[in-house]
């Protein structure tokens, strides 16, 4: 687990929110609206973080500023890819769309994220 959590936060933190991956390539430092999944479902589930709270919360707050505010007149939930300059990630039709699953999961994550950044 732990080796797992350094290699994640090592290879795809970038100071604001996580990489879509580690390969320098075009869009690799896409802003994935569903990158804290696996926080969300390990803290649904009662196990540990993922990453430390401070990533997650910054990260989700990234999501929101760029994949869900700047998308849709925010109504439409949020998008699954966006660029660090503000548009649409473009390299692929599901980057493009709006999951109903991933926004509640992503407003999960965030009521989880900020709740416990408040109790601290």
């Amino acid at each position: 687990y732990e080796r797992g959590r350094e290699a994640y936060e090592n290879l795809l933190w970038n100071g604001r929110y996580f990489n879509y991956d580690s390969s320098g390539e075009g869009h690799h430092d896409s802003i994935m609206a569903d990158q804290m999944a696996g926080q969300w479902y390990a803290r649904a589930c009662g196990l540990p973080p993922v990453v430390r709270p401070k990533l997650a919360y910054a990260s989700l707050q990234t999501v929101y500023d760029f994949n869900v505010l700047t998308f849709g007149d925010c109504k439409k939930g949020a998008v699954n890819g966006m660029r660090p300059n503000g548009q649409v990630d473009s390299s692929s039709m599901q980057s493009r769309e709006v999951w109903t699953g991933t926004t509640y999961a992503v407003a999960a994550a965030m009521l989880q994220e900020w709740g416990a950044a408040v109790e601290d």
